[in-house]
């Protein structure tokens, strides 16, 4: 699981995303994954290390 994710990608656009909601409840994160990975195996993975839903 902890090698799907590699680093998050921290640009000013990443975190203008992660900081400013844009009148919702939502956050995003910018994340460089493994080429491999596909987009289940990577929801399995932030869920469980972040224990969050995404």
């Amino acid at each position: 699981m902890y090698s799907l994710l590699i680093e998050p990608i921290l640009t000013e656009k990443s975190n203008m995303l992660r900081t400013e909601p844009r009148g919702t409840e939502k956050r995003y994160y910018v994340f460089k994954v493994r080429q491999d990975a596909n987009k289940r195996e990577l929801m399995k993975a932030v869920e469980k290390i972040f224990n969050v839903h995404p």
